[in-house]
């Protein structure tokens, strides 16, 4: 019997698809930890009736976000699906990367502010990289959903996608550093 070939380009493909996959367990993993840290141990969540619980909110929306942005930026290569498809599926799971990321950062503001005695916001380094990210996380967001939505030529969208991807990547390794910071 003969053994069959196996291409480069299709060893490639199964690679990517495989390593997409492990992130994705690891975003669940990391998901999962988060929860029953704050859920199991720390005492559950809650708004602004108990800021100490609000702070809660914090590390899971912001993991949340991060496994969000992951998943969203790594699709393209890995789908094998109609472009409009995987560009909408990009954009929703980047808006809620975004939104989730906003809600986590809400909650934090509004937890220091609303401790007895208020604790300063923005001190640490933590802060200063995480409030970055998500500011070129909303940029990307906006720039991204501009170049989508309204009629511009596809050399002005070509050039743009260079800048796209490298604050992309941006977005991700710095998120991640915060996450590791905090």
């Amino acid at each position: 019997m003969k053994g069959y070939a196996v291409s480069s380009e299709t060893k490639k493909g199964c690679l990517l698809y495989l390593v997409f996959c492990g992130c994705i367990l690891a975003g669940l993993g990391a998901m999962t930890c988060v929860l029953y840290w704050k859920l199991g141990f720390d005492g559950g969540v809650a708004w602004r009736d108990n800021p100490a619980k609000q702070f809660a909110w914090h590390p899971i929306l912001l993991t949340l976000s991060i496994v969000l942005s992951g998943i969203g930026g790594t699709l393209y290569k890995v789908l094998n699906i109609s472009k409009p498809i995987t560009k909408s599926i990009h954009a929703i799971l980047m808006i809620l990367a975004a939104a989730s990321g906003a809600i986590g950062l809400w909650a934090v503001i509004d937890s220091h502010n609303f401790a007895s005695p208020p604790i300063p916001n923005f001190f640490s380094l933590h802060s200063w990289v995480g409030i970055s990210v998500l500011a070129v996380l909303g940029l990307q967001l906006l720039f991204g959903l501009i170049i989508l939505l309204f009629p511009i030529p596809s050399s002005k969208k070509a050039g743009f996608m260079p800048l796209h991807k490298y604050f992309g990547i941006l977005v991700f390794v710095g998120s991640v550093a915060a996450a590791i910071i905090g």
